[in-house]
């Protein structure tokens, strides 16, 4: 092989490799595109389910189904142990220590049972939600002594809402009436339920209750570890909902819950 013939074999082969690289380069930069179109699908398919009806169907009834069960189970094991252990109190002398504990039991169970009612679907007509929000508001009045103003501004109307919306939305403020109830030491508590009342505010339902307990640091740490705020905080997200809390310490608490009117959670059946 001469030098001309060996020169254009090295061309031929450079040409060919440089090709070669180019078609996997293309190959690599085609795959790379199909590749982040899909994980974006799945990403907007992910989301639109999370929004669907079907999706806060399942995420409800799964709920509803184990606080129910739990329910069942505390009524029938604890709160019963609790009654026969009362009722066994009553043959101890009638002493002061003895009277104590009595009492303490007794309302030990009293707050049992309010909370397996609570924690039970089956106890609650959500058809109304601000029946229902009235209705709670009773209970806990009755119960706690504490003074709870309930105001309904006209127009106010949740026939947009699902009913596991409303679900949810009652969830939300039972847990928020529970805490002023057991931590804040509040004598009274109000309750607020409204629609948009200006143009400046989005269109839907807003929600707030303020009580002039103890407040709490609303911007601390504590609040990481709370249960029942996070627990809140994950039924508003699932309805896209927007929850806040204003609170200082010794200057009492309002929790914030708006439900945007133009959020659509019916994808699933279009």
């Amino acid at each position: 092989m001469n030098t001309t013939e060996y020169i254009d074999f090295l061309e031929d082969t450079v040409s060919m490799f440089t090709v070669f690289f180019f078609l996997i380069f293309a190959v690599a930069i085609i795959a790379t595109i199909i590749i982040v179109a899909i994980l974006l699908k799945i990403t907007k398919d992910r989301e639109r389910l999370k929004t669907s009806d079907a999706y806060l169907s399942l995420v409800v009834k799964t709920q509803e189904e184990e606080q129910t069960r739990l329910s069942r189970e505390l009524h029938d094991t604890i709160l019963q142990e609790l009654r026969f252990t009362a009722l066994q109190m009553k043959n101890l002398r009638d002493e002061p220590l003895h009277q104590e504990i009595r009492e303490q039991l007794n309302t030990t169970i009293k707050h049992l049972h309010t909370l397996c009612s609570s924690l039970s679907q089956e106890n609650i007509d959500i058809a109304s939600l601000s029946k229902a929000i009235e209705e709670l508001c009773q209970d806990i009045k009755v119960r706690s002594h504490l003074s709870i103003k309930l105001t309904i501004i006209e127009g106010f109307s949740d026939k947009f809402l699902v009913k596991n919306q409303k679900l949810m939305i009652f969830r939300i403020l039972q847990e928020a009436l529970c805490n002023a109830e057991r931590h804040s030491k509040a004598k009274e508590i109000c309750v607020l339920l409204r629609p948009q009342v200006s143009e400046s505010e989005r269109e839907g339902l807003y929600f707030f209750i303020n009580d002039d307990g103890i407040g709490f640091d609303a911007e601390g740490k504590s609040l990481k570890g709370h249960f029942g705020i996070n627990n809140m905080k994950d039924r508003a997200a699932l309805i896209g909902a927007t929850l806040s809390f204003n609170s200082f310490i010794g200057a009492g608490t309002e929790v914030r819950l708006f439900v945007p009117k133009d959020k659509t959670y019916l994808e699933g059946k279009k």
